[in-house]
């Protein structure tokens, strides 16, 4: 045959948010086939690395290495050192012939070690942001250079987070940099080439840093200074200029310091802006800054500074409000018709000392904006002008989560949109089918997904919590794996849970960890060890090696894994059971536990404990084959069946009686494999005895479609995902919601919105924009559409087509950008049956499994194919 022709259409060389460098010594290397063939499959490849673009320097070879994945091949040859450059260049052995090497792949290294960082952290002296939210410092350095830049880099990080320009320039269009990390642990720096920033001559840098996550208020308590006292700033630019010279701009003492018109910024409160305390021109070279004062050298904890592979913070959307209103006070309301997270853009007219206040809230109640479910969140944008200039103007350093907004002011408003701010991952997957309402539902999944991956998975994004809680993500990761790219977000998130993790191995309920004041017998107890929430450790590196085939994450966060099944071991008895005693989240928000007591579930927390004890023993064993632990694969799969075994025989009798218990005992296997089917049996006897009505919380409800599905129940998970009455998803479609809701009844039938309060707190917990029961809609993928990766050949290398059609649906089609390339099935009747055609990869294989003949799998190559089925 002839050559096949292929450009690897990708060479993706470690895991970074900068394309510019990378953060590892020895980064995996990544690439994609493409091809006009039909059945390609790789069989070898062979990875090159030299010092130059044409391989004539420094040359090492990975050799030939048998493999089918194009996924996280290893890094050939030495470490790279800080700033070195190097080249990389794939090709593979597919279907008896090799290809053509692919383009080259420019290596960059960041600074790798903390003795590349010279520059030190600076502050503003006698910092009145210590005491209280006060104004934000704004650092300015001017250089010269003797000609234009060649080259330049800026490094550059903050206790705080920070904007930083360049001769009037913003740097980037990037938000809240560098991220929410274990700031104690670890700080995010960030990479930029600003040589078009640069000029010959006198240049200027600015930096402003608000208090962000690192100093600024955190949980309902509206702790501060978490992480910290002073925030800083800290900077590199490494400058080369075509006359040869090397320019070196650090921050250090020399650097001057003031504030601006920045006069708060909080992210729960929001912003107090004054433009009366500008100072134009201050970005800019020339700039008197006499009347400043020299920034502080300050111990910063910058120890372990790292290059950002989390996705950056953006701007991805706006969207201009449907309708608006005024009431009798003069201001005026305006309906975004989405639930959102992000901030208002205003243009707007009017004349010194006028006020622009900015409201913001998900629903309304009498027509005005409910703010009381944001608690002491003030969600509050504040804008003083200072002359009759138009201006644009748009909050720094907060977001709010609102669908509705509120302004008021005497001002003319020309003009007012509401931008998307979320990490910029990329869209990889898409679903639509012929019932609209479940297309909303994708859609609301989606939103509450975008609003709530801001820098770490949060479990809302407007009121005073905004926390990386581990349970709403380890239910959602398959999911937010599906629609999203979030392998870079996640896998970074899951540093920090193994850093966070407490000396005994439990893992947090929420990640980067805040101290909160709690109501329960002891502050551990609010701390960590929780099941179905630090079982994240475990799930979510699975997830991201199911999706993406990801053994990195698995190998990075191994260890924790190891730790925290450790623990669960070490609360176990000598039937290897977890005793209950320690409170527990359980099957958080069954929709039949008391509204104020949401830990109230129907299935007991003692069984579900064990069940996710069982679970990530299991997912841990699994891992440990994975990464060639043979020892360790076969110990903790022992541990899962003991205590699997250990769980049915305790629990049973009782298992069959509620949907979260017989959902967990199919899909965490403690029922023993012969009784799956006759728990199956009941859990769709229990759906349709409510009528499909949801009975599951917070851990149940993932598992509930799956469990049905995997023994053929799908009437009874259709009624179950078509119902529209409380609770269900579409009850929440039908009265409106743009997004995932935390209660299922947030909003109840007469219209009122569910009070929320907890037990023995003031606190009111409802929320219109959480993820975590959106987890239905990955099953939408893999049974409605019927699309899915195979975990024996993980993202996406081996592919499972498998449509379950429903009568009430006509047609569906789902696809799913993986890393092999694009993956895509679309279904319609016809003909008295159904009609499906599919897209599958190079590189990759799929399986078609007919509704009808679900034993019998017909295998497909790459290319395109049509099946007819019944």
């Amino acid at each position: 045959m002839g050559k096949v022709v292929t450009s690897l259409v990708y060479i993706r060389v470690g895991r970074s948010a900068d394309t510019l460098i990378v953060g590892q010594r020895r980064p995996f290397v990544s690439w994609q086939l493409q091809s006009s063939d039909s059945n390609v499959l790789q069989e070898a490849y062979e990875v090159q690395v030299a010092s130059t673009a044409e391989f004539d320097c420094n040359f090492v070879t990975s050799g030939i290495v048998q493999s089918s994945s194009v996924i996280q091949a290893q890094w050939p040859g030495t470490s790279l050192k800080s700033r070195e450059v190097r080249y990389v260049r794939v090709k593979a052995f597919v279907n008896g012939d090799w290809t053509s090497w692919s383009a080259v792949k420019r290596v960059e290294a960041g600074l790798l070690a903390g003795k590349d960082w010279r520059a030190i952290p600076i502050g503003m002296p006698n910092d009145p942001g210590i005491d209280e939210i006060a104004p934000a410092p704004v650092f300015r350095k001017e250089f010269i250079l003797d000609s234009s830049a060649t080259q330049s880099r800026l490094y550059v990080s903050s206790q705080g987070i920070f904007s930083v320009t360049i001769n009037d320039q913003p740097v980037t269009d990037e938000l809240f940099n560098p991220g929410w990390t274990s700031y104690k642990k670890r700080i995010a720096y960030r990479t930029y080439d600003v040589s078009s920033l640069l000029r010959t001559g006198p240049n200027a840098i600015s930096i402003v840093v608000g208090d962000g996550w690192f100093r600024g208020q955190l949980t309902w308590a509206l702790y501060r200074k978490v992480f910290g006292d002073h925030v800083s700033a800290l900077a590199q630019m490494e400058i080369t200029t075509t006359s040869g010279k090397k320019v070196e701009v650090i921050t250090d003492k020399n650097w001057k310091v003031s504030t601006c018109e920045l006069r708060a910024a909080d992210i729960y409160d929001g912003v107090l802006v004054d433009f009366n305390k500008e100072q134009i021109g201050y970005q800019a070279s020339g700039f008197d800054d006499s009347s400043w004062v020299n920034a502080e050298e300050i111990e910063g904890n910058f120890a372990s500074l790292f290059p950002m592979t989390s996705p950056p913070i953006r701007v991805t959307a706006s969207i201009s409000p449907i309708s608006h209103t005024e009431d009798s006070s003069g201001s005026t309301i305006y309906d975004f018709g989405q639930n959102l997270a992000g901030h208002l853009r205003m243009k707007i007219k009017g004349k010194r000392g006028d006020r622009v206040t900015l409201r913001h809230a998900e629903v309304l109640k009498d027509g005005q904006l409910n703010r009381a479910l944001l608690r002491r969140a003030k969600a509050e944008d504040i804008f003083v002008l200072s002359d009759e200039r138009e201006l644009e103007i748009t909050p720094n350093f907060t977001f709010h989560g609102f669908r509705y907004a509120e302004i008021d002011t005497n001002a003319e408003i020309i003009d007012v949109v509401a931008e998307v701010v979320h990490s910029d991952m990329p869209r990889i997957g898409n679903f639509e089918c012929s019932n609209t309402m479940l297309n909303k539902l994708h859609s609301n999944t989606l939103w509450s997904q975008r609003a709530n991956f801001i820098s770490v998975p949060t479990d809302c994004p407007q009121r005073d919590e905004r926390l990386g809680w581990t349970g709403d993500a380890q239910a959602f990761a398959s999911t937010a794996s599906t629609i999203y790219d979030c392998e870079g977000f996640l896998a970074s998130w899951m540093l920090d849970l193994a850093l966070d993790q407490l000396p005994d191995g439990a893992v947090c309920n929420y990640v980067p960890y805040v101290p909160a004041a709690s109501d329960f017998d002891s502050p551990r107890d609010f701390a960590g060890g929780r099941a179905g929430w630090g079982d994240a450790a475990t799930i979510v590196p699975w997830a991201l090696y199911e999706a993406y085939g990801d053994k990195e994450t698995l190998r990075d966060q191994y260890d924790s894994m190891v730790r925290w099944v450790e623990y669960l071991e070490s609360k176990s008895d000598a039937t290897d059971l977890i005793p209950p005693g320690e409170f527990q989240f359980g099957d958080w928000l069954d929709p039949d536990a008391p509204a104020n007591k949401p830990w109230l579930a129907k299935c007991d927390s003692a069984y579900i404990t064990n069940a996710f004890f069982a679970y990530s023993a299991r997912l841990l064993g699994q891992s440990a084959a994975v990464l060639g632990k043979e020892a360790d694969h076969q110990y903790y799969m022992e541990l899962a069946d003991r205590v699997s075994a250990s769980t049915w025989k305790k629990w049973q009798l009782e298992i069959p009686t509620t949907a979260t218990g017989c959902a967990t005992a199919i899909e965490l296997e403690i029922a023993p494999e012969s009784e799956r089917a006759s728990i199956a049996k009941s859990l769709a006897k229990l759906v349709d005895s409510v009528n499909g009505r949801i009975s599951t919380g917070f851990l149940g409800t993932p598992l509930v479609m799956p469990a049905l599905s995997r023994y053929g129940h799908f009437d009874a998970a259709y009624k179950l995902l078509l119902n529209e009455e409380v609770p269900g998803w579409l009850y929440q479609i039908k009265r409106g919601a743009t997004s995932m809701w935390e209660r299922w009844d947030a909003l109840l039938p007469d219209g009122e919105i569910q009070q929320g309060d907890l037990d023995g707190s003031s606190n009111t917990m409802v929320s219109f924009n959480h993820y975590a029961y959106g987890a239905v809609t990955v099953w939408m993928y893999r049974n409605i559409a019927g699309i899915s990766p195979m975990i024996e050949r993980p993202g996406y290398e081996e592919i499972l087509f498998a449509p379950n059609p429903h009568p009430s649906l006509t047609w569906a089609r789902a696809s799913v950008e993986t890393r092999f390339g694009l993956a895509s099935i679309e279904w319609k009747e016809y003909e008295g049956g159904y009609k499906a055609d599919i897209e599958i990869p190079a590189g990759s294989i799929g399986w078609f499994v007919a509704p009808s003949s679900s034993d019998e799998r017909i295998r497909m190559g790459s290319g395109s194919h049509t099946v007819e089925f019944k």
